[in-house]
């Protein structure tokens, strides 16, 4: 894990490179030319809709042709054949990251209280690990974390999160829970490997939950958590690229696009980090290429004012390979 002096070192280069893509990122996906079908030829005026029934229609033929999956929303079947076509006849797909480490943080809240204005403690520390070349996941870490500040759940956290009390009276602090969880990386020897990556449902799970924690409880951020893959962006990009609305869908979207049932209860930390594995997973199946999408700079405050959260912004298509390297390399796990 790298001190709070390193990461500052080399927070203003990156954040010059990320900049510069930020504005280029939210209006379009990475590589979305790439997956949009090939009509150049015809008037704007004349160009069929990718999602009519008559080319869906094709679409689901070619992909039982090819012995694909037909289960999926329209948009979906449209990027799962686009992906299938771009990949190198008999050769076996090169991967980015060997793996990601799927997080979905629960943390103490108060009905009508507006995320990122107020302090919220972590209170489950759930993750699955996946394993991208071999398509499958390797291991699970639950823990829950008794909160110092804030140590009464209010009734509304106890029924959207169903934790009780109990749970997080008994549990140990953030500092201990972390230290285990980098304890079961260890078991995978992920303290060696950089190829790897964490991934979340959004950017409050870094930027929110996890920076005000750290400082809370004086810990310096976990190299590995300054880049992250914001799975709903990802998500958006390769399948929802043609979506006028430009709506981004949640888990229960991107389930109900891929034609996926949701397991276990919404809002408990480790049933949503399953669900999201189990979206990342069929994603990989697609031959979607997975990589960083956002990069924390923790010891800067969010543009929006936020108090509690953390400056977060798109990270640069182009670089993040040597940016990912770098921050990677820092890594210095708690003894």
């Amino acid at each position: 894990m790298s001190t709070a002096s390193s990461c500052k070192m080399t927070e203003k280069s990156e954040e010059v490179a990320a900049k510069a893509e930020c504005d280029d990122v939210e209006k379009k996906a990475a590589g979305n030319e790439e997956l949009l079908p090939v009509l150049n030829d015809l008037d704007e005026a004349e160009k069929p809709n990718p999602l009519s029934p008559e080319i869906l229609a094709q679409v689901v033929e070619k992909l039982q042709g090819l012995g694909l999956s037909t289960i999926g929303s329209g948009p979906v079947l449209h990027s799962r054949l686009s992906l299938f076509e771009k990949r190198k006849p008999g050769l076996k797909p090169e991967y980015a990251l060997d793996y990601l480490i799927v997080i979905d943080f629960e943390a103490t809240c108060y009905e009508n209280k507006r995320a990122g204005t107020y302090e919220q403690e972590i209170i489950e520390f759930p993750a699955v690990l996946i394993d991208i070349r071999n398509r499958c996941v390797l291991d699970s870490f639950h823990r829950y974390c008794r909160p110092v500040k804030h140590r009464i759940l209010s009734d509304f956290c106890k029924t959207l999160t169903g934790i009780s009390q109990e749970q997080v009276d008994r549990a140990d602090s953030f500092a201990v829970v972390l230290k285990e969880f980098e304890e079961w990386l260890i078991r995978y020897d992920l303290n060696r490997k950089t190829r790897w990556c964490v991934a979340t449902d959004g950017s409050f799970d870094i930027g929110l939950f996890l920076s005000w924690q750290l400082k809370a409880s004086q810990l310096s951020p976990p190299a590995y958590c300054k880049m992250f893959v914001h799975i709903p962006k990802l998500f958006q990009w390769i399948y929802l690229f043609n979506d006028s609305n430009k709506e981004r869908a949640g888990m229960y979207g991107m389930l109900e696009h891929l034609g996926l049932q949701p397991e276990g209860r919404l809002h408990s930390g480790i049933d949503d980090a399953r669900n999201l594995a189990r979206i990342c997973l069929q994603m990989i199946h697609d031959g979607v290429q997975f990589r960083p999408t956002d990069v924390a700079y923790f010891h800067e405050e969010d543009e929006k004012k936020r108090e509690y959260c953390c400056k977060v912004v798109p990270l640069n298509k182009k670089k993040w390979v040597t940016m990912h390297k770098n921050t990677m390399s820092r890594m210095n796990f708690r003894k």
